[in-house]
């Protein structure tokens, strides 16, 4: 199934959902009414573009990445948030990578888990797509099984396009 919304568009296996962070701090389903311009929020500031992708139920409270959502993750269980960053960020060298990466076992650490939970791994890159730089988190919710989640994830992240 193919979900699209403010210039993401991502193809997703049965029983996977998605949502997209609006700029006011409620999480909906993504929505191609929506602009693919960044949302202003009403102090000001600018929201660009958290999506999150997952394998599971996603709570209705959560932060950009992912917390809220990690503590109910289980063996099997799979979190992607895509975090968009200041145009200007494209140039950083952080950003340097183009295109979405795939992942492989080795990139997973439990360290690397910014919400700690027992058993879950995470992996996190940065990357400029169509001249968009954005943050790539992947928490899994087994270090030890990571590799039967691996291959479902990057055909997930293969799919990603933005415009």
């Amino acid at each position: 199934m193919q979900v699209s919304g403010r210039g993401i568009a991502v193809d997703l296996p049965p029983g996977w959902e998605a949502s997209i962070d609006s700029g006011d701090g409620a999480w909906r389903a993504l929505d191609t009414s929506k602009p693919a311009e960044p949302v202003m929020r009403p102090d000001g500031s600018i929201r660009r573009v958290v999506a999150h992708f997952a394998n599971f139920p996603l709570p209705p409270v959560r932060g950009d990445y992912g917390d809220g959502a990690i503590e109910t993750m289980r063996s099997g269980d799979a979190l992607i948030t895509l975090v968009e960053f200041d145009p200007e960020s494209a140039t950083q060298p952080l950003f340097a990578a183009t295109g979405v990466p795939a992942l492989r076992a080795t990139d997973f650490d439990p360290d690397a888990v910014h919400v700690p939970r027992f058993g879950a791994t995470g992996a996190q890159r940065f990357f400029t797509i169509a001249g968009r730089p954005f943050s790539l988190y992947v928490v899994l919710g087994s270090h030890v099984d990571r590799a039967d989640e691996i291959p479902v994830v990057n055909a997930v992240l293969a799919s990603i396009e933005a415009t």
